[in-house]
């Protein structure tokens, strides 16, 4: 039986539907994208992907092309003697993002097979899908710890940063990129324990953490149902003890914010291929608030003249 909560499901759901998100992205931004699924959320991490009604071939067609992008060979069951079903099943993982289990699917007539013609794409594995994790300026702004305005100042002065997506207005770019150019800027360190602006993260009944190139998202989703969430994200020191897991309750603490904090968070840590490690807490909005300082509260209260 499955100790899991009911935030836990809706929880490990928004994770699917986050890589469903990062999936679909990657799609668009191909000049031949796949072919279009039907999508359902089971429960927890998992994707189950269904080609769109048409001819037998064309259904089997379509999962095979999915599964050569996930890098997954399709498994043929038979269905007694008229139908097959065809699945092509990978686990999918992503810098930032928890590990999803997809699953492509169709029931055809027995014995269709694909046709390598039309199913010979080779090229569509999804290769460093992390790239496809675009940010706002606002949140590149929120990286370094300052506005939107000296981040589009910097923007403007040095270049070297592409967009990716969005508008004129609010363009999207790589958050891979993004940290890169930041920290050519000089304005994050490098994973690591020298720089400045970094974040300090209390867990309760944990440790002091110090976290580097943090960003606190406020909500980090949009709320679904009356149901929000809200992310805090950086890279840590690699192979910290004690802290807790699978969820905990912590305190944010940041030069030039208000000091935030949440219960219940879920806490993931990641390997990104670097030296550090990348920590990621995420909460249900009802769960977090800003907790201004005595300094803070004293002006807020104090009568006026």
């Amino acid at each position: 039986m499955s100790d899991l909560t009911p935030a836990d499901h809706h929880i490990s759901q928004l994770d699917a539907v986050r890589v469903l998100e990062l999936l679909l992205r990657v799609e668009v931004k191909r000049g031949e994208a796949l072919p279009p699924l039907a999508w359902r959320l089971p429960g927890g991490r998992e994707l189950i992907g269904e080609p769109h009604p048409g001819t037998d071939q064309a259904r089997a067609d379509a999962v095979r092309a999915w599964g050569r992008s996930l890098g997954a060979p399709v498994k043929v069951h038979t269905l007694g003697d008229t139908e097959e079903r065809h699945t092509a099943t990978a686990p999918f993982a992503a810098n930032g993002y928890h590990m999803v289990e997809i699953t492509i699917t169709t029931t055809v007539a027995a014995g269709t097979r694909d046709h390598d013609a039309l199913t010979s794409r080779q090229d569509t594995a999804v290769t460093h899908p992390d790239e496809y994790d675009e940010v706002t300026l606002s949140s590149i702004a929120r990286m370094a710890g300052v506005g939107r305005a000296a981040a589009a100042n910097w923007l403007r002065r040095h270049g070297g940063l592409e967009a990716t997506g969005g508008t004129a207005e609010s363009p999207l770019f790589p958050r891979a990129a993004a940290e890169q150019w930041l920290r050519d800027l000089d304005k994050i360190p490098a994973p690591g324990p020298a720089g400045t602006r970094p974040a300090t993260v209390t867990f309760a009944g944990g440790p002091a953490l110090t976290v580097y190139g943090p960003e606190l998202r406020i909500p980090a989703f949009p709320a679904n149902g009356g149901v929000g969430y809200e992310e805090f994200s950086g890279f840590i020191e690699p192979d910290r003890p004690g802290i807790p897991w699978p969820t905990a309750s912590a305190r944010i603490e940041q030069p030039g914010s208000v000091p935030y904090e949440m219960t219940d968070a879920r806490v993931d840590i990641s390997s990104h291929g670097g030296p550090m490690e990348r920590l990621r807490l995420l909460w249900c909005a009802a769960d977090g608030r800003a907790v201004p300082t005595p300094t803070e509260t004293t002006e807020l209260e104090a009568p006026k003249s």
